[in-house]
């Protein structure tokens, strides 16, 4: 045995080596890019995932080589009869060996638990990040890191909604998040990303954090921009107010927020995964208690079947189920893209011709882009060749303006749209509120939930005369639909013909 060495002879072996080296090497590029990350303020989701994710792992792997090698060489020792060796393990501070290795591994343990708490401090908040959340699997969440880019919820963190408050919920993201990496990282992840989310947290956790359901009950006035498919791209705006409702507790309560479970609570029992389907509800008048029961005609439970069901309590998300991720329709970007000059919107058919080109089906970004450019350049080629000659900027522009809504509102590598994440708040692309409110759902006396569009909403009709200081609305009793249906529209779901695409014009 070599007496000159500082640190018992278990720990010279060539594990234990590579450990000490791992965990120095380790130690000062984690050092390194914690000064620089300090001092520029670096928001990158590869440069937190190196940091954070990727290298404290092979920190610890260096660290238990340390003793791991220590180990295995004092036990092949221990099996040699002629090697001179300790057979039991005791610590002697008068022999320098003992002492130096005592003090070595006090002080990197020290050091590892320091900088252990601060890189577990640091990995904590990159992972509750909306960089963690929307970058580091890009092509995952692509489609609603972009939706959430530009939804009211922008500037709310990702874990804010999805997580909360407390450790209890923490920890159950974090398990089901181990589940996830892996699903990414071996390519096993459906396409599209399925929701409802499963056991989300209640939103009386979550959204009422910051929205109080008590205060929403003033009527607000919406315009929803519309421009008809006509050669003109005419504008024919839909102005209306929305009934809000809610209220305080004790006190009568209409309109929309009527569902908010101040005053009422409302259970329901959906059919399918996507809650597309109420076959069952229940409304409780928290007042007066009464309780009223709807059934589902056309998909009927009997009691059995109800008892066995997980009944549902509804609450924000069931109606506001994408307030984060709404994927725009083809018929509303381009509204939206001519209202806000985007689109130009005197070019001849830009609107129907727009909605055509975005609705059709593509099973990449790339042919989208080839499949957008080719319908509109063929189409004014064709119908209006001296324009198409005369100023193909034109044309041109509108191809670039189209390409970029398709980008932001379909992902066909996720095949994320619109089509596969259905919006329930109203009900012009799928059926939202006539999931509930129809003919179907009838208690035992015949009473069915009410359909009138009163109910929720009051209709603003523009003066045929402009006073000089724009145009004036007068409330009307009845929706006067922008394009000639007759009345159609009475007798049809709105979803049943507004789809979205290039259905209806």
């Amino acid at each position: 045995m070599n007496d000159e060495k500082h640190f018992s002879h278990y720990f010279y072996n060539p594990a234990t080596f590579g450990g000490i080296v791992l965990t120095i090497l380790i130690v000062v590029v984690e050092a390194v890019l914690f000064g620089v990350d300090a001092l520029l303020g670096i928001d990158s989701p590869y440069f937190g995932l190196v940091m954070y994710l990727v290298m404290p792992p092979f920190l610890v792997i260096g660290i238990l080589m340390i003793p791991a090698g220590a180990w295995w060489t004092k036990r092949r020792l221990s099996r040699d009869p002629n090697a001179s060796v300790l057979k039991n393990l005791h610590v002697d501070f008068s022999k320098p060996t003992h002492r130096h290795t005592a003090i070595a591994l006090f002080t990197g343990g020290i050091a590892f638990m320091v900088l252990s708490g601060v890189g577990m401090y640091h990995t904590y908040h990159f992972t509750e990040s909306v960089t963690f959340c929307g970058e580091v699997c890009h092509k995952v969440m692509k489609p609603e890191y972009t939706a959430y880019q530009s939804s009211a919820h922008a500037h709310v963190k990702c874990a804010s909604c999805h997580i909360g408050a407390g450790a209890s919920y923490f920890a159950k993201s974090k398990i089901t998040g181990s589940y996830q990496i892996y699903s990414v990282l071996m390519g096993k992840y459906p396409r599209p990303i399925p929701t409802p989310v499963r056991n989300l947290r209640p939103a009386q956790e979550t959204c009422e954090q910051c929205h109080w359901p008590q205060q929403f009950y003033s009527p607000i006035e919406r315009t929803y921009s519309h421009f008809l498919s006509d050669e003109k791209n005419t504008p024919a705006p839909v102005r209306l107010m929305v009934n809000v409702g809610g209220g305080r507790v004790g006190k009568s309560q209409t309109g929309i927020h009527l569902h908010m479970n101040i005053n009422h609570l409302i259970e329901y029992i959906p059919l399918d995964d996507t809650r597309e389907i109420i076959a069952w509800v229940r409304a409780t008048d928290r007042v007066t208690g009464e309780v009223h029961e709807y059934r589902s005609k056309e998909h009927p439970l009997s009691d059995t079947e109800i008892a066995a069901k997980r009944i549902r309590r509804m609450d924000c998300i069931d109606c506001h189920n994408r307030p984060a991720h709404k994927f725009p329709s083809a018929q509303s970007v381009v509204n939206d893209a001519l209202e806000n000059g985007a689109l130009d919107r005197e070019l001849s058919f830009i609107k129907r011709e727009s909605v055509r080109a975005l609705d059709r089906t593509y099973t990449t970004e790339q042919e989208a882009m080839a499949g957008i450019a080719a319908h509109l350049h063929n189409f004014y080629a064709e119908a209006y060749p001296d324009m198409d000659r005369s100023n193909p900027k034109r044309v041109t522009d509108a191809i670039l303006a189209v390409q970029d809504l398709y980008r932001k509102s379909q992902f066909p590598d996720m095949r994320s749209s619109w089509k596969s994440y259905p919006d329930h708040i109203g009900h012009m692309n799928s059926g939202g509120c006539f999931r509930c409110h129809g003919e179907d759902l009838q208690t035992a006396t015949g009473k069915t939930i009410t359909r009138d569009c009163r109910t929720c909403h009051s209709f603003l009709k523009p003066e045929s005369n402009d006073n000089g200081h724009g145009r004036t609305y007068v409330t009307v009793d009845e929706f006067v639909h922008p394009g000639d249906v007759g009345d159609m529209w009475k007798e049809t779901a709105c979803h049943e013909c507004h789809q979205g695409g290039a259905e209806l014009y």
